[in-house]
């Protein structure tokens, strides 16, 4: 099975605005977000880039040890960076 082609680069994105579901892990799936000072730290910094409209929040679940969001992000913002 190939890997598709991504559209990085943004002179080449074809939709104004594109709505990603991402999910991601911790190192070594470790328990980090158990702690409170590290959950919170995490909800922090996802609302502070909402904030500064690096992307427009829908939804997001924070587990023990990786996390689900739900987001749009417009077409000057790159997937790779926020």
């Amino acid at each position: 099975m190939s890997i598709p082609q991504r559209n990085a680069n943004p002179s080449a994105v074809v939709s104004a605005s594109r709505i990603f579901f991402a999910t991601s892990s911790t190192w070594g799936k470790r328990p980090l977000f158990q702690s409170t000072r590290m959950a919170e730290l995490f909800v922090r910094m996802l609302l502070e880039y909402r904030d500064q409209q690096k992307f427009r929040l829908h939804q997001f679940v924070l587990m023990h040890d990786h996390f689900h969001v739900l987001l749009t992000i417009g077409p000057e913002t790159t997937v790779e960076r926020p």
